[in-house]
């Protein structure tokens, strides 16, 4: 298991297409991949689920991934988390 706290920087938040970035990163990889934000474990292969959770500008979550392809999967969403805004 992996793990790394990021603070969210979109504008915006994690609103649509942001969640839909996150979400489409995760998908082709053998992992478990969530979010821990606003007292939730979020599954991040659900965009529902991502835009649910109401994660602003500026708040800090921790993103966990597990599984064979973890550390694939975790610089992916960290990519898109450091690239995207």
């Amino acid at each position: 298991m992996v793990s790394k706290k990021v603070v969210i920087k979109f504008i915006n938040g994690l609103h649509m297409r942001p969640a839909a970035d996150l979400v489409a990163a995760c998908r082709p990889f053998d992992a478990d991949s969530s979010m821990l934000a606003n007292g939730l474990k979020l599954n991040l292969k659900s965009v529902l689920g991502v835009i649910g959770a109401q994660i602003q500008h500026d708040d800090e979550v921790e993103l966990v991934c597990s599984g064979p392809q973890e550390n694939e999967a975790m610089a992916a969403l960290l990519h898109v988390i450091n690239t995207e805004r």
